[in-house]
């Protein structure tokens, strides 16, 4: 990989990570019109590129974190569940969601459904009367979802 080229890498995944799209579906296709040939150097990099994101979240989400260890635990619990399906599925199936991560055409199929859920919850979120609060099955629906996420293209 030239320096060029993870440094377009790089400002996309810093650009694109806050957004409601899926940076690393943005990475993937950015590697592909640019020419880096998937390796285990360049896995790494992606791999790097994501903790420096999380580096940057909780910097600015410090105090946040902190108080999920605060009595009563209740948001770390939370957290936790939402958690277990997407490590879960992740650990499971890893080389086949890595086979799909860097394969070609699959990724517009994603880059559309995440635009379909897009304006199905910009709807849905005019429409609602009331926000659910978060709770055991808001927790596991959000960790399945996270499954999904898992895929290239999905946010």
């Amino acid at each position: 990989m030239q320096i060029w080229q993870a440094l377009v890498l790089g400002l996309t995944q810093g650009l694109t990570e806050f957004l409601p799209v899926s940076s690393s579906g943005h990475l993937v296709l950015l590697q592909q019109l640019t020419g880096v040939n998937i390796g285990e150097a360049e896995m790494l990099f992606d791999i790097i590129l994501h903790v420096g994101t999380l580096v940057a979240v909780c910097v600015i989400f410090w105090q946040n974190i902190v108080n999920l260890f605060k009595k009563p635990y209740k948001n770390l619990l939370y957290l936790v569940i939402a958690t277990i399906p997407a490590g879960l599925i992740g650990f499971l199936l890893d080389d086949w969601i890595e086979g799909v991560f860097y394969g070609g055409a699959f990724l517009a199929v994603c880059f559309m459904i995440t635009a379909v859920a897009l304006v199905a919850t910009q709807v849905y979120a005019k429409r609602a009367k009331r926000l659910y609060p978060i709770g055991y099955k808001v927790s596991a629906t959000m960790g399945f979802a996270q499954v999904v996420a898992l895929l290239p293209g999905i946010s």
